[in-house]
């Protein structure tokens, strides 16, 4: 087939493709709709995409004979999807200007349009009335909400503490902050206003964790190691490889191996 020569055996086989690229339902007759079939052919007559259709509908013709014996447009839609399906990994540039004309071609259509509740292009009637007015979101829009489980409102029922060391704690001066939420001012939540001796407990449970677990001694991590000090300053990069070690400890990773052991020995060792 060339753009010259499109026979009406092309324009059947390229019609069966594009209605099984959207078949018709119950609401309307998919891209047979839009005759989008004769539409494409057209353009590949006038030379748009030629090539590409011209070596896709070969591979179909291919595809059809050797699969189920028959030509395209002699398909039931069961053995178009198969050529379809076929088509995506065989003629792939073919399978995805067909899935994107006969969709352009489809979703064009004022009747579908009006099917869907799309109200067409501002331009067409110069802008929407109302652009200047605030808008409101319709309620068929709006998510219908799961109830929460029992258990999660207990948990989210509780006061929230900081956790140190593995225990939930409150702040050891006992104070506690209101957190809002920025969105609307609403109060989220009180918090513990932690203070500078829950940060010295949690960097002590963190160099706990870091010297004293399984998998920081099958690295030789102590705190008696020359490069270890309390008074290390860690620069960016080893407070990451500080964190992928924490992480893959905590989430029950033992090997000291491969990724995060290594993450490990560059924060002990880095001079």
């Amino acid at each position: 087939m060339t753009s010259e020569s499109i026979s009406l055996q092309d324009i059947a086989a390229l019609t069966a493709l594009a209605n099984g690229i959207i078949p018709p339902d119950g609401s309307d007759a998919g891209a047979a709709r839009v005759h989008a079939g004769v539409t494409l052919a057209e353009k590949v007559r006038a030379g748009v995409n030629a090539t590409v259709y011209a070596q896709g509908l070969a591979d179909a013709k291919d595809i059809a004979s050797e699969q189920c014996g028959r030509s395209v447009e002699a398909l039931a839609p069961q053995e178009i999807h198969l050529v379809l399906r076929e088509l995506q990994s065989k003629s792939p540039a073919f399978f995805k200007q067909l899935r994107m004309d006969v969709s352009a071609l489809y979703l064009s259509d004022p009747g579908v349009w009006q099917r869907i509740g799309f109200p067409g292009p501002s331009t067409a009637t110069g802008g929407y009335p109302d652009f200047d007015q605030a808008q409101v979101q319709s309620s068929n829009t709006i998510m219908n909400i799961p109830e929460i489980l029992p258990a999660v409102k207990a948990f989210l029922a509780r006061p929230a503490r900081m956790l140190i060391g593995s225990q939930w704690s409150e702040a050891a001066n006992g104070e506690r902050i209101e957190t809002l939420d920025p969105a609307t001012g609403h109060a989220l939540g009180r918090f513990p206003s932690g203070g500078e001796t829950d940060v010295n407990q949690a960097v002590a449970a963190a160099r706990r964790a870091f010297t004293q677990t399984e998998h920081a001694k099958r690295n030789g991590v102590s705190s008696s190691h020359p490069s270890y000090s309390g008074s290390r300053r860690c620069a960016p990069d080893d407070i990451g490889y500080a964190q992928g070690s924490r992480t893959h400890h905590f989430n029950g990773g033992e090997h000291g191996q491969g990724y995060a052991g290594e993450r490990l020995r560059r924060l002990a060792y880095n001079p």
